[in-house]
């Protein structure tokens, strides 16, 4: 392979992998904002390719609390989260949390 042609590779990739970086940071920092702003939320769960939130509601007759998409009425929310996805396959990068509390990645 010619030199060039590998450092514009090696670009690509370190390029895509800080993007990959941002993207999950923005997935993060929106989704803190919404548990924030909507404190019958619980948690925030993202891994094994899919994402939801759950409610602080012991009652909610879901399987552990989750709160469906459409019942939780944050369209952009999702809409970016999937895209993101698309681009950089967020969703198979684990994280859990709680407003104010700290990520935690191994579960």
């Amino acid at each position: 392979m010619h030199k060039h042609t590998k450092r514009h590779l090696d670009l690509i990739n370190n390029w895509f992998d800080l993007a990959s970086i941002h993207a999950i940071t923005a997935i993060e920092t929106e989704a803190r904002y919404i548990l924030e702003q909507r404190l019958e939320l619980d948690e925030f769960v993202m891994a094994m390719g899919s994402f939801f939130f759950t409610s602080k509601d012991r009652n909610n007759p879901s399987p552990n609390n989750v709160i469906d998409e459409k019942d939780l009425n944050e369209p952009e929310f999702y809409e970016m989260v999937w895209k993101l996805n698309d681009k950089f396959n967020c969703c198979g990068h684990p994280m859990r949390f709680k407003a104010g509390l700290p990520t935690i990645n191994n579960w």
